[in-house]
């Protein structure tokens, strides 16, 4: 055991050695110009760059911009303590912080003075709207939609944007005092995307209050307004039976998708890749089946007299780019994945598509807020 751990400490020791030689070079002009060149889509030049070294003895670079309409902003990169042993490089950007500074009188007219409201900058800047109760939610909106529509679609492409220089884009975030998390963030809108009417602010503010609500997550003493509750389908739901015996787990949590109107899973994944399979395997052999991983990216099971065949395919980055699902040999069709860029982890997959899966019914019970999975008779 002590030449274990000897043996066990002599490598960290050197994996520390290593990690102390490596290169510590912030990212260079030519590679942070790239990622603006495809990031942005509006005209920038660049101007200087400045050389410090941060609190960790580390070169720091932080290079200077400004785009065709003079908005001046910065790259800084460098390396930084990632843990107690092991650094990490970090690369950020200021420049929707700088498009968002040129509004920052306006915005607060936008808010005005009937809510409380403020805004946080520690790492880019967002604004906090407080609402407390129901009747609060059009004057929250009106607030909103102001805000939205005061700032011209920030000329970046988002999802690239955000892979370079990631939980950077400005959003609002909507609080209500009782509940941790009552609203989803609203963000500022991008290159190529439409801003938000006010009338769509409030039915999301409207929808998720009332959602919060019937969850239990948030107690009010208010009476919402008739038919509010009932709109649309409870968003999450934890309870799952399978032959009426409940799954238990994370990996049995459902949430509702509003574009495919089906609940939605990442968690349920047939093929070995980087996804955990037990579930997967423990929901087949509910059901009396039998499951079987011979190797990474293939899968098969087989319940009552039916068999299934899974195979996925990956893009040339390791993402996922499909699954052929073979039923008795016929193939059988999938919903698409909630994210196109989606790894084979985050593949999601509906009710509907487990239905094809497995051959069972599904049965969603919405004022107990369960899921009852049951064998297909036919």
């Amino acid at each position: 055991m002590k030449r274990r751990f000897f043996a066990a400490l002599c490598a960290l020791i050197a994996l520390c050695g290593l990690l102390t030689a490596c290169d510590r070079s912030p990212d260079s002009l030519e590679t942070v110009r790239a990622y603006l060149d495809e990031a942005l889509t509006i005209k920038h030049e660049y101007l200087s760059t400045t050389t410090t070294e941060n609190d960790n003895g580390n070169q720091e670079n932080t290079y200077s911009f400004v785009d065709a309409n003079g908005v001046a902003f910065t790259i800084t990169s460098g390396w930084y303590r990632g843990g107690v042993v092991f650094p990490r490089k970090d690369t950020t950007c200021n420049y929707l912080d700088a498009l968002m500074a040129l509004h920052e009188d306006a915005l607060a007219e936008d808010f005005g003075t009937t809510l409380s409201w403020e805004k946080r900058t520690a790492d880019h800047a967002h604004y906090i709207l407080s609402v407390e109760r129901y009747v609060d939610l059009p004057t929250a909106a009106n607030c909103v939609s102001a805000a939205l529509n005061t700032i011209n679609p920030f000329p970046v492409k988002r999802d690239i944007y955000d892979r370079y220089f990631p939980y950077s884009m400005p959003y609002i975030e909507v609080r209500h005092p009782g509940v941790f998390r009552c609203f989803e963030d609203i963000y500022f809108p991008c290159a190529g995307e439409a801003r938000m009417a006010q009338e769509q602010v409030l039915e999301e503010l409207q929808y998720q209050y009332a959602d919060t609500v019937k969850r239990g997550l948030l107690v009010v003493d208010e009476q919402l307004p008739d038919g509010i509750s009932t709109k649309y389908p409870v968003s999450r739901i934890d309870e799952v039976y399978a032959n009426g015996q409940q799954l238990h787990g994370m990996n049995y949590t459902f949430e509702y998708s509003r574009d495919l109107q089906d609940y939605i899973t990442c968690r349920l994944n047939p093929c070995k890749l980087v996804g955990d399979t037990s579930s997967f395997k423990e929901l087949v052999e509910s059901f009396g089946g039998t499951y079987s991983c011979p190797k990474t990216g293939k899968a098969s099971w087989s319940i009552g007299g039916d068999t299934w065949k899974a195979t996925v395919q990956l893009d040339a980055r390791g993402n996922y780019r499909s699954m052929t699902l073979m039923k008795n040999g016929r193939k059988i069709s999938l919903t698409p994945p909630a994210q196109s860029n989606a790894s084979v982890l985050l593949r999601t997959f509906s009710l509907s598509d487990l239905e094809a899966m497995l051959g069972i019914c599904a049965t969603v019970d919405q004022q107990a807020q369960t899921i009852e999975l049951t064998r297909d008779p036919g």
